[in-house]
């Protein structure tokens, strides 16, 4: 048995040194320290644990700047598949039992942080007050909803408890709110669900259904003065790219380890003309006019070997996005404020008014003084949106 297992040693450290003698990185010292310390290991009375060894390892070492890297991550998530791995690079992955990846919160936020986030939440409703806007917080679904089980026995999961404690601190404080995790009364489920197998992020089609579900929200709280009009389903067509999509869950992975999703986009029949344009970094700008299909989507994008086509929406905008809807001239104003989910739902948000503006707040993103943005462009509705497994809410008020 203990000759069996070295031999799967060996035949392992031999594929190892086949990637260290491609990589053109320069930190070889990683790779040698890790072979060192597997060779010397004295756990060599089961196969697995010799596995398990050299897993990380390879894990480490396709990290790097190496030929064929996409190839090499390939046959990793495919030898973890023949492990039977259902987690990744210390729970940044996650496999649940039907194959979906998963990016888990395995500690809370702590109630300080959500605290802070919920006064920072009702600072942006004293802003909205200021200009007589309205204010609609908005909590995204997550990927693990409150009655999912299918994790892995044993993994800690705090996103729901902490977006329940979240939204409970935001309605004491008077502050609208719109759970679409309760999708069975508030967000239409697609055919396929609400996520992609291989992101973190919602699809296309979830992110159009949100929309009409805010719509629905908007008018119920304040009338119909504050109709987006989002279009109905109807009124869309779906195009799909099959086995198009490898998110970021499945980058790291590989193909092998949970597949490719496919990417399909609901467009709208007859969509108008939009002006967009991305304010990026160092106010470095980028503009697109036409139709949604190429002024709010980039299409090109789609034929290119790219594989993170999520980036697709907005053409890759992630700081400033302003888009004007030309058949809306005078058309409510919408200021989003929100993660990258809300890089696919601004589009269909923007189908039925007259402006939106969206802004990503995030660290190394938006990071100018969103009251003083807010008082100089006088949105008609400021909604706000976050994903429970991302950090809680954080941006500069000002003062």
């Amino acid at each position: 048995m203990k000759k069996f297992a070295a031999a799967i040693v060996v035949v392992g450290l031999m594929f190892l040194l086949g990637i260290g003698l491609t990589t053109v990185s320069t930190k070889h010292e990683i790779i040698i320290k890790s072979l060192k310390k597997a060779i010397i290991s004295k756990k060599g009375d089961l196969i697995i644990r010799k596995l398990n060894q050299i897993s990380p390892i390879t894990e480490k070492t396709v990290s790097e700047n190496i030929w064929k890297r996409d190839f090499w991550v390939d046959v990793n998530g495919l030898w973890w598949r023949l492990e039977g791995r259902n987690l990744v690079d210390s729970f940044q992955v996650i496999r649940d039992d039907n194959g979906f990846l998963h990016q888990v919160k395995t500690r809370s936020s702590g109630m300080e942080a959500l605290i802070q986030s919920s006064e920072n939440l009702q600072g942006l409703a004293l802003v909205a007050r200021s200009i007589n806007a309205q204010l609609l917080y908005v909590e995204a679904p997550t990927k693990i909803l409150p009655d999912f089980g299918g994790l892995p026995e044993g993994i800690p999961e705090y996103s729901n408890s902490d977006a329940d404690a979240f939204l409970k601190l935001a309605r004491l404080k008077g502050i609208e709110v719109l759970d679409l995790r309760n999708t069975n009364s508030e967000l239409p489920k697609s055919e396929k669900g609400l996520f992609f197998k291989t992101d973190h992020h919602w699809l296309p089609e979830a992110a159009f259904l949100a929309a009409i579900t805010i719509d629905i929200e908007v008018k119920r709280i304040w009338g119909e003065a504050y109709d987006l009009d989002v279009p109905s389903p109807d009124s869309m067509m779906m195009k799909t790219w099959s086995n198009r999509f490898l998110g970021s869950l499945g980058i790291k992975t590989g193909r092998l380890f949970a597949g490719i999703d496919d990417f399909t986009v609901p467009f709208p029949k007859e969509s108008g003309s939009f002006d967009f344009k991305h304010i990026g970094p160092r106010d470095k700008t980028a503009e697109y006019t036409g139709e949604f299909d190429k002024s709010l989507f980039d299409i090109p994008m789609m034929e290119t070997g790219y594989v993170n086509v999520y980036m697709a929406f907005l053409h890759g905008g992630y700081i400033e996005s302003q888009i004007v809807n030309n058949g809306k001239p005078y058309g409510l104003k919408i200021l989003l404020i929100a993660d990258s989910f809300g890089r696919s739902l601004a589009p269909y948000i923007a189908l039925g008014v007259g402006e939106v503006r969206f802004l990503d707040p995030r660290t190394d993103r938006f990071s100018g003084n969103i009251a003083e943005y807010a008082r100089n462009w006088r949105p008609d509705i400021i909604i706000c949106m976050y994903n429970a497994s991302a950090p809680y809410i954080k941006m500069n008020l000002g003062g």
